[in-house]
């Protein structure tokens, strides 16, 4: 029967997603039945990008890594705390996370994972007892910090079709859709315009929410996934159809995977004409802080004039009309993912330099929650931020 009885690792919340700069408690939890020389107990959190291009010749698999956190607390030690008694034990401990790492992701050929292991260190690291649990890391891109990303977005294309062995006429499309940049469970709202010159009939179109990722090693890869999709009507010939629709956005990552140079994320409208080859594309920025826009004023405001009469620290008497903010969407969990006080908190080793390591050799390679936080600045970004552009 073994000294040690079911070493645990327990995070305090309802869930396992922690917002950057946040702070992560919860407790290490074990018995001991018997005696046993143990050097320490401590918590390690560690944080990672892994890329990896799988290939049947060893030439063509390509490697990349690159550490986001590393950062151990001491929770007892041999030498300066009271020796361990027989029965239940419990070690608390808390750690605030860092603002300049990426959110978790998982992907086809890389992923960013974050977890936290207990460990009993004893004489020999071999023998050392372990216990692992992930977490995931949801990091801030706010819509109000990209330029024009309240705007709305229209892309059209006209095409010769050719039909009945030399016939051609003229097909023209067109697509607006609201603004830029949306958060989860915003809707997109689409309209469609298809002008059918031809003397044929068309069999309308159909609108999908494309996300591309694009992996890193010393050469790229790229993933396509539609997320969502909408079809349209049939066109009859020499006519004309314009119609609306709505895309609500699902729960996927943000756009950019800020501080992550390995994986990059994006997202846009396609837009196709079915049986044609015809087909224009939107550049979407997708966040998880929602656009903010002021309330119009409709009339006249009157204020008081003694709540703005000799107030300390006012540059101005001149009233302000004050900024109506919508409401934030409700907290979901955006990944599926997969800790009160330390008595000896060890250094962080955050690596900031976020040096890259490649293994392989280059070859050719095909190509293939939410709840509005404070609007505070999150360390500066070796990338800045993407808007979509018309």
């Amino acid at each position: 029967m073994s000294v040690v009885e079911g070493l645990n690792l327990v995070f305090f919340g309802d869930d396992h997603v922690y917002r950057v700069g946040e702070t992560l408690s919860g407790a290490v939890q074990f018995r001991l039945s018997g005696p046993r020389n143990f050097k320490a107990v401590e918590v390690n959190f560690n944080g990672d990008c892994r890329v990896h291009f799988p290939g049947e010749k060893q030439q063509n698999r390509q490697h990349a890594s690159e550490q986001y956190l590393k950062h151990t607390i001491i929770l007892w030690k041999e030498d300066i705390s009271p020796p361990l008694s027989h029965g239940d034990q419990t070690f608390q401990f808390q750690f605030t996370l860092p603002v300049n790492i990426p959110s978790s992701f998982e992907g086809l050929y890389g992923k960013v994972r974050y977890k936290a292991k207990a460990v009993l260190q004893t004489s020999w690291y071999r023998l050392n007892i372990t216990f692992k649990k992930n977490f995931s890391i949801l990091n801030t891109l706010n819509m109000n910090e990209l330029p024009n990303i309240h705007m709305p977005l229209t892309a059209s294309k006209e095409k010769k079709v050719f039909y009945e062995l030399f016939r051609r006429d003229l097909v023209s499309l067109c697509v607006t859709i609201n603004q830029g940049g949306f958060v989860v469970g915003e809707p997109i709202h689409i309209t469609i315009k298809l002008s059918n010159d031809c003397d044929c009939e068309l069999n309308g179109t159909v609108c999908r929410l494309m996300q591309k990722t694009i992996f890193r090693t010393s050469c790229e890869r790229h993933e396509k996934l539609t997320i969502a999709e909408v079809r349209g009507n049939r066109v009859g010939p020499k006519q004309q159809d314009q119609w609306q629709s709505m895309i609500v956005v699902p729960q996927i990552p943000e756009s950019n995977l800020r501080f992550c140079r390995l994986i990059d994320v994006e997202y846009y409208l396609k837009v196709s004409v079915c049986g044609v080859h015809m087909s224009v594309k939107l550049p979407l920025c997708v966040g998880n802080v929602p656009i903010c826009r002021p309330q119009q004023v409709t009339g006249p405001q009157h204020f008081p004039s003694q709540q703005w009469a000799q107030q300390p620290g006012m540059l101005s008497t001149f009233p302000v009309a004050p900024v109506v903010f919508p409401t934030a969407m409700p907290p979901v969990n955006p990944f599926n993912p997969m800790l009160p006080y330390a008595a000896y908190p060890a250094q962080d080793t955050i690596n900031p330099n976020m040096q890259l390591q490649f293994q392989g050799s280059p070859g050719h390679v095909p190509s293939a929650l939410f709840q509005s936080p404070p609007m505070t600045a999150i360390g500066d970004d070796p990338r800045p931020p993407r808007c979509p552009t018309s």
